[in-house]
C-alpha cells in the first residue's frame, strides 16, 4: 500500500517527476522556480548543444518548444490530478503514466537570447 498524498504534495511530486525524473529535460537543465495548480515557472540557460542559430547564437525554436511544453504539462498534469484534497501515490504515478501532450502550437515572438531562459505556462 503505498502513501496517501496531500494535494500538496502530490503537486511538488509532479513536478519532480516532470522536471528532474525524465532524462531529456534534465538534458535540457530545466529548473522548477514556482509551481502552483495554475502556474509553472521553469528557467534554464542556453547551452551551445541547444544553439539553433549558430551565427547568432540563438537558441533553437525545439528547445523553447520543449519547456513550454512542460511548464503547460505541469499546469494540465497538476490540476488534474490534484481535484481531490488527497491520492495514493500508486494511483497518482498510474494516472501520470497515461498523460501525455496531445498538440503544441508555439507562436515565436522573438529569440532566445538572454539569459537565463524562463518558460512559464
Amino acid at each position: 500500500m503505498s502513501a496517501v498524498l496531500t494535494a500538496e504534495q502530490a503537486l511538488k511530486l509532479v513536478g519532480e517527476m516532470f522536471v528532474y525524473h525524465m532524462p531529456f529535460n534534465r538534458a535540457l537543465g530545466l529548473e522548477l522556480e514556482r509551481y502552483e495548480k495554475a502556474f509553472a515557472q521553469l528557467a534554464f540557460n542556453n547551452q551551445p548543444m541547444m544553439v539553433g542559430n549558430w551565427a547568432q547564437s540563438i537558441l533553437h525554436g525545439g528547445v523553447i518548444a520543449s519547456a513550454l511544453d512542460v511548464a503547460a504539462g505541469l499546469v494540465c498534469v497538476g490540476s488534474t490530478l490534484t481535484r481531490h484534497e488527497t491520492i495514493s501515490e500508486d494511483e497518482l504515478r498510474q494516472r501520470l503514466s497515461r498523460m501525455g501532450t496531445i498538440d503544441l502550437r508555439v507562436d515565436y515572438l522573438a529569440s532566445g537570447q538572454r539569459q537565463p531562459l524562463y518558460g512559464h505556462q
